[in-house]
């Protein structure tokens, strides 16, 4: 494939990064500030549609229409029997967790995708913020697995244009030169340690399955039974 066709995304050790695209042949570099890269449009788009969604909330989203209620006087209702509370019924009132990303994009485009991570991952950190390198690695799979695309649901424009998938998801520590993958059938992360890898010129060339094609799971049966060990780590 052309490299110019592709959106590039260079993160140092410091965790500063940029973007480097190719539009209509010219070169534009970004200071990725925000710290999200997806595919079309281009960058700068991606950032101004941010605004569009300002109206999503991180809090509980009962106070945005604080002391508009209207009380609801007819036994028809269905909230007549709140099962929340014992308070008689109004409108407008919360009725379950969830609603304050209400308006949140889910298809799979690089738009919606875009502000789905830019949103999931500020919330994430200001509610719940990692307190090591494995806390961030695991938001971090969250957020991959927010923006996974199933195979068979985004078609291709014709026959030569194959199916879109997630088929290998990458994370990478830059201050510890570590990346891990996974694959679409095997979802299970394989890590690399750069730093013990040899880079110098005429280095031996090596290979390594970062994704498997295949199905993986742990098998815990036997932990289950009578004369199996008393407990599992992994």
């Amino acid at each position: 494939p052309d490299p110019r066709t592709f959106s590039w995304g260079v993160v140092d050790a410091t965790g500063s990064s940029v973007v480097l695209e190719f539009v209509k042949g010219n070169l534009h570099i970004h200071n990725n500030t925000v710290g999200v890269l997806t595919n079309d449009p281009t960058w700068e788009w991606h950032v101004a549609n941010l605004n569009n969604y300002v109206a999503l909330q991180p809090n509980w989203y009962a106070a945005n229409n604080a002391g508009l209620e209207v009380p609801v006087v007819d036994p028809w209702y269905p909230w007549e029997t709140n099962a929340y509370d014992t308070d008689p019924p109004v409108v407008p009132a919360p009725i379950g967790h969830g609603f304050n990303l209400l308006g949140l994009p889910g298809d799979g485009s690089g738009a919606s995708r875009f502000v789905r991570v830019f949103f999931l991952r500020a919330y994430a950190l200001r509610a719940n913020p990692p307190a090591d390198l494995e806390a961030a690695l695991v938001l971090a799979q969250e957020l991959l697995n927010a923006v996974y695309k199933v195979k068979g649901t985004i078609p291709g424009r014709n026959a030569d244009d194959p199916l879109e998938t997630t088929p290998v998801a990458t994370l990478s520590v830059p201050s510890t030169r570590e990346v891990y993958h996974r694959g679409r059938a095997d979802m299970t992360w394989r890590r690399i340690d750069l730093k013990q890898l040899n880079f110098t010129e005429g280095a031996k060339k090596r290979h390594a399955r970062v994704a498997s094609p295949h199905f993986y799971a742990i098998d815990v049966t036997r932990f289950l039974t009578d004369d199996g060990p008393d407990s599992l780590e992994v």
